[in-house]
């Protein structure tokens, strides 16, 4: 499925195109969901054997919303800025009720 994101000073529209007539039948539709991450985390270690290092996490999830509920036809979703629990998010449109994977697309604000 087609997903486009666009940002503003307000938040983030998340619009979902209409299914293609080739796409596997959704009669229950799907839920859109955002994960909010952090791109690249650096903690630094302060006891035990690895004293001194840094681990470094890469894409860690630190948060997972519902958006929606998607109805089989093009539609649109807000996320206003508020909502955001971080710069960056993955928006994942899943099939209900079957959970595939109908649509991915990713958001960056601080290079929007």
């Amino acid at each position: 499925m087609p997903i486009s994101v666009t940002g503003d000073e307000y938040g983030i529209k998340v619009s979902i195109g209409k299914r293609p007539d080739s796409a596997i039948a959704t009669p229950s539709g799907g839920i859109l969901w955002a994960f909010h991450y952090i791109p690249a985390n650096a903690t630094p270690v302060n006891a035990g054997e690895n004293s001194g290092k840094t681990l470094v996490s890469t894409n860690t999830v630190v948060a997972i919303e519902r958006v929606g509920f998607w109805h089989n036809s093009a539609d649109s979703y807000q996320i206003p800025h508020g909502k955001m629990y971080t710069e960056d998010m993955a928006l994942v449109l899943q099939s209900s009720p079957h959970h595939k994977i109908l649509g991915v697309a990713t958001y960056h604000r601080s290079k929007q």
